[in-house]
């Protein structure tokens, strides 16, 4: 008999998860480029033809979470309470996911780092972001029930997803740079807080521009 698909899944996600953590800690020593997939393989017991099983390229190996369940804020705009907006929903989401990504365990601060100081990454992270936005912009226009080439919801998801991405940047930049991830999630709350205010709240009062004449404010 052959076994319970039960424990053929478990034994498939365990292999994946083990391949995954394992390019992530040889990128995160070596760096991204200098790492061959074949070293991987080695490294993790597996063949190549298991590796490329389960990631069609080397960069899925450090984008692997993207490729499994419903992305975090898809799930937060199609589960938020009525009467609450995509932007709310998300940024009552962001920062918790955030800081559990963040602190749970080594492998967020390791592939902040490896992102950040790989431009192939750096590119692909982009593309990722802008599939992002083409999910995001469909269920909101789903939901509203107008045509997906309506402006309204593209720029939606556009400014929530780009909010995101900001976000996500600096953290890279900062654990890059050799600051403590601790400090780094520390500091997000206050970050986000100001950074959904404008979305929230509108741009309309933002950056105006004084009158001629008028001395700059020395505050």
């Amino acid at each position: 008999m052959g076994e319970p698909d039960g424990l053929r899944e478990r034994k498939k996600r365990q292999t994946r998860r083990t391949i995954a953590r394992t390019a992530l800690r040889l990128f995160a020593e070596r760096g991204f480029e200098n790492v061959t997939v074949a070293e991987v393989a080695e490294a993790a017991s597996v063949s190549m033809k298991t590796v490329f099983n389960y990631f069609a390229t080397k960069e899925d190996l450090v984008f692997s979470e993207e490729g499994g369940d419903e992305w975090w804020m898809l799930k937060a705009v199609r589960n938020r309470r009525p009467g609450e907006s995509a932007i709310v929903a998300v940024h009552g989401r962001m920062t918790g996911y955030l800081r559990q990504r963040g602190l749970e365990s080594d492998q967020p601060r390791q592939r902040a780092k490896i992102i950040a100081n790989s431009p192939a990454l750096r590119l692909r992270q982009a593309d990722e972001f802008h599939r992002h936005i083409d999910r995001l912009s469909a269920l909101l226009a789903e939901e509203s029930g107008v045509s997906s080439e309506d402006p309204e919801p593209r720029l939606a998801a556009t400014m929530i997803v780009d909010a995101f991405s900001l976000l996500w940047s600096v953290v890279q930049r900062q654990i890059a740079d050799g600051r403590p991830a601790e400090e780094v999630f520390d500091g997000l709350p206050e970050y986000a807080e100001r950074a959904f205010a404008l979305l929230e709240h509108g741009l309309s009062d933002y950056a105006v521009r004084a009158a001629e004449g008028l001395p700059r404010s020395s505050a």
